[in-house]
């Protein structure tokens, strides 16, 4: 059992090791890590990437920590979190803490990603049973910017306590492996899908006048 430990721990060094090369790397050493990669088995390489995106996502995290904004914003959060809710962040180095919904489910809030996951407890371990994804869309903010991570997780976390049930249903879900074959992901399943037709349906009445004036413009060009 300890042998077998320390090969996963070893192998996980590794590919630690190579997402971190990857982000570090420049010129012909970023060619060789690249070589490196991609002689890797999907999954390998797959797993290096997520690693990298989580070690970028880290940094910048780190980084935007120590503006005013931010600290702000995490300022605001513990104000709305209780005493064990505060403790599990402290363990966790800033970066999770629990939420129970309004509809009875245990929910794990990522505060540096901004992701959320459902979790049940099973003997002495949390495990996750849905991924939860609404991010805000820098697109639309005035000055051009997401907001900070402190204040998407309260965000998250009242709407989890107040209307958990609204947040499923907005949130892009993805579940487990175990969970896709339940009765609950088939209706998640189900109205993810109809919310994406109702989206491009209204992106495509947004932009018809557009095509309708350009294939004018087009006929007239053509006569």
């Amino acid at each position: 059992m300890a042998e077998a430990s320390d090969e996963v721990r070893q192998l996980v060094t590794e590919r630690v090791a190579l997402a971190r090369r990857l982000l570090d790397s420049t010129g012909e050493d970023f060619d060789q890590v690249i070589a490196e990669w991609s002689a890797l088995d999907p999954q390998t390489r797959q797993d290096v990437y997520f690693l990298a995106r989580y070690e970028a996502e880290y940094r910048e995290a780190r980084k935007n920590a120590r503006s005013g904004p931010q600290r702000r914003a995490m300022k605001l959060l513990r104000s709305f979190l209780n005493p064990e809710q505060l403790k599990q962040l402290k363990r966790s180095g800033n970066s999770t803490f629990l939420v129970q919904g309004n509809e009875g489910h245990t929910y794990k809030l990522c505060v540096r990603t901004g992701n959320v996951v459902r979790v049940e407890k099973h003997g002495k371990h949390w495990e996750w049973q849905y991924r939860y994804c609404i991010h805000d869309d820098a697109k639309l903010a005035p000055d051009g910017k997401r907001m900070p991570p402190g204040d998407l997780s309260l965000q998250h976390m009242l709407m989890l306590m107040t209307d958990e049930s609204g947040f499923v249903a907005t949130a892009n879900v993805t579940p487990r492996d175990n969970m896709r074959r339940t009765a609950e992901w088939r209706e998640i399943a189900t109205a993810q899908a109809k919310r994406h037709r109702a989206e491009a349906e209204a992106r495509l009445t947004d932009l018809r006048p557009q095509i309708l004036d350009l294939n004018d413009e087009e006929e007239e060009v053509a006569a």
